[in-house]
């Protein structure tokens, strides 16, 4: 299979002097966790995702507001990019080697063809790979969890700490919420708290209205998404896959028969499959 299969070609992009605020809002408005970055001649020179704002913010010491800050600054250079004529295998195993989450597909003359992310090969092993491995093969079993009353800045830290983009949220042994970066970029204002507290400015989380003073109140339990959907070890692989696309999540926790938490299954485990592919 090659990538013109199952790329995406309709790209979400803005310019190098976009506003940050402005690029959370396009994430945001088109439910997406990355934006293409291009050049005045409509070319890609960088890219930007929901854990590239929250590195950011969690380190920028400026004193700015979001938009102040221009997506040159937070976006990551150098991209990986791909002709639409690469087979998928190959994809998969440059997201794997390269720490990746999509690449970029380009044309003639560097122009911008389309996107190919992990959603895309997993679409991929749902539909054509069924019945070739189960959860348990590709699952991780050490799973870092937090407590639903871990402050939002100690979860922030621990995503970033273990270059991980999702936390599963534990009570008694058994996963009752995820959070993921994409919920700590929906609350970045809180991120440049100083900022934020002389604006008086409020900000939603989770549909609930959150008022300056309270951002000391955020823990995990009002950002994470609450009754996760789990999968067991035992399950086809493709069946998680499925799952994931369906639902537009990136992860599952995966289950024992008395509902405790025994691993993680992820996009990234998904895409180790494809490149494994015989």
């Amino acid at each position: 299979m090659k990538v013109r299969e199952f790329m995406t070609k309709s790209v979400i992009t803005a310019r190098t002097n976009t506003p940050l605020e402005h690029v959370i809002s396009l994430l945001v408005k088109y439910n997406i966790s990355r934006i293409v970055i291009t050049d005045d001649r409509g070319r890609p020179v960088g890219i930007i995702t929901e854990k590239d704002i929250v590195k950011f913010l969690s380190e920028d010491i400026s004193g700015r507001g979001l938009d102040e800050i221009y997506a040159e600054e937070v976006m990551t250079k150098n991209l990986i990019t791909v002709s639409s004529e690469t087979d998928v295998k190959s994809v998969a195993k440059i997201m794997i080697e390269k720490g990746i989450s999509s690449v970029v597909v380009i044309g003639e003359g560097g122009t911008l063809e389309g996107i190919i992310t992990k959603t895309d090969l997993c679409r991929y092993f749902a539909c054509h790979c069924r019945g070739l491995c189960r959860v348990s093969d590709y699952m991780t079993r050490e799973v870092i969890t937090v407590r639903p009353t871990s402050h939002i800045f100690k979860v922030a830290e621990i995503l970033n700490k273990n270059k991980i983009s999702r936390v599963v949220v534990v009570e008694n042994g058994k996963p009752i919420g995820i959070i993921t970066m994409a919920d700590l970029v929906s609350a970045s204002s809180a991120f440049k708290l100083a900022d934020w507290l002389l604006s008086r400015r409020v900000i939603k989380v989770k549909g609930k209205v959150i008022r300056p003073l309270q951002v000391g109140l955020l823990i995990a339990r009002n950002l994470m998404s609450h009754n996760p959907i789990t999968i067991s070890e035992d399950a086809d692989l493709a069946d998680a896959a499925h799952l994931m696309v369906n639902n537009g999540i990136s992860g599952l926790p995966v289950i024992d028969k008395n509902g405790k938490l025994v691993g993680i299954i992820t996009k990234t485990d998904i895409i180790k499959a494809v490149r494994d592919l015989s």
